[in-house]
């Protein structure tokens, strides 16, 4: 027992020994932005943050406005939270089970056995996650759509449930969601403006019933949702909003992402091979629509006041929501692989005064970061930030790299 205890004493000074080396290292170190192509200047009033987390404290490293470097230690970074709808699939009085309980494909546990079976129909409710801008993170509860998920033979939904051995039975407490669900949930989020939350479930052509964009203010209250289960119990709901339905949506279209620019609301949605942007006034009226032709899909979207970035059909895309104009750009290739051919995750892009800004960093190593400004012709600059150069061979401690934000 006391070689046990003397163990994990030195094994608790050795990572504090670690940690104290490395925020030591850290303090008295330069993270230089290394020039790969282009001058630097282009960056100047275009401040920026990241940070690495340790254990017990996080390095915070900025560039200003004049491209000068600066870090600090800091306490611990939590994960941010971040924005997000999502549906949950809950049974009707018309849901009905079109096969039996069989053993799931994939199993997680050999001890416990998955079982799922197929389900014609599951009525939706929307589960609603905002962060402000300051990472405060609110659970809104969820919203009672008008929308039902019909299975067919190319959307199959499943109920799943536990086998349990000392009932010899499935268990009573289940979940259902789609097999392969097509939508969009990745750019989905509440918009919080001027009092009000502005939501847009990211439904898609293979539900039936009634979509709309709801206008939402929290309420003093929760208000709770029964939902009946497989056996005829109930769970329940919570929910923290009084919904108002501000305007009924086509049923014909794949709905993507909401935004707010200068009063009015910026709807992304889709069919067949067109990707369509709708603008409205604050009352739910359409002002205009545009369309950009192509069978592709949305697969970056970021807002600076009124302009907003998105990546379609692989390009770089800006669109200025006063005047509902998109203006594409030449060199969009840069931002799916690096030179070395690797892939890249894009960390967050930002239009201003006529340049593109973009952070990102390879999907095999995150901890080098990658910044690059651009407009719509041509690359004007490439660096790279090494936020791990610090350690020593000798010294591997666990950490997580926040990549590159640009301050808005």
């Amino acid at each position: 027992m006391r070689k046990t205890t003397t163990f994990m004493i030195v094994i608790a000074l050795i990572g504090v020994l670690c940690s104290s080396v490395f925020l030591f290292t850290a303090k008295h170190a330069r993270f230089p932005l290394k020039n790969e192509q282009g001058n630097r200047s282009v960056l100047k009033n275009i401040p920026f943050d990241s940070i690495v987390s340790l254990n017990d404290a996080s390095i915070l490293v900025s560039y200003d406005n004049d491209t000068q470097q600066h870090h600090e230690i800091k306490k611990s970074q939590k994960d941010p939270s971040r924005s997000s709808l999502n549906f949950t699939y809950v049974r009707d009085d018309d849901c009905k089970p079109i096969s039996d309980w069989q053993k799931a494909q994939e199993q997680y546990d050999a001890s416990t056995p998955l079982y799922e079976r197929k389900l014609n129909q599951a009525k939706l409710y929307l589960s609603a996650m905002y962060t402000d801008k300051n990472n405060n993170f609110k659970d809104l509860g969820f919203i009672q759509t008008e929308l039902i998920y019909k299975a067919d033979e190319q959307h199959i939904l499943k109920e799943q449930a536990y086998y349990e051995k000392g009932t010899n039975g499935i268990a009573s407490s289940s979940w259902i969601e789609p097999e392969n669900f097509e939508g969009s949930e990745e750019w989905s989020q509440p918009v919080y403006y001027h009092g009000y939350y502005y939501i847009l479930p990211p439904s898609t052509i293979s539900m039936s019933g009634y979509n709309y964009i709801y206008r939402a203010k929290e309420r003093e209250s929760v208000k709770q949702y029964a939902i009946p289960t497989q056996d005829q119990n109930y769970y329940s709901m919570d929910n923290r909003l009084d919904v108002e339905k501000l305007t009924k949506l086509r049923t014909n279209r794949n709905y993507l992402a909401l935004r707010i620019s200068s009063n009015h609301l910026i709807v992304f949605s889709q069919k067949d091979n067109q990707l369509y942007i709708t603008k409205y006034d604050d009352k739910g009226n359409q002002i205009k629509e545009i369309t950009i032709n192509n069978n592709s899909y949305l697969s970056a979207l970021y807002q600076n006041d009124e302009y907003i970035c998105f990546i379609y059909n692989n390009k770089l895309q800006v669109l200025n929501t006063d005047s509902m104009k998109v203006k594409a750009t030449e060199n969009s290739d840069i931002l799916s692989k690096d030179t070395d051919g690797n892939s890249v995750i894009i960390n967050e892009i930002l239009y201003k005064n006529g340049k593109i800004y973009v952070s990102m960093y390879k999907d095999a190593d995150y901890f080098i970061n990658t910044v690059i400004v651009m407009d719509f012709e041509k690359t004007l600059y490439i660096g790279t930030l090494d936020l791990l150069h610090v350690k020593t061979n000798a010294i591997e401690m666990p950490a997580i790299n926040y990549p590159v934000t640009f301050r808005r």
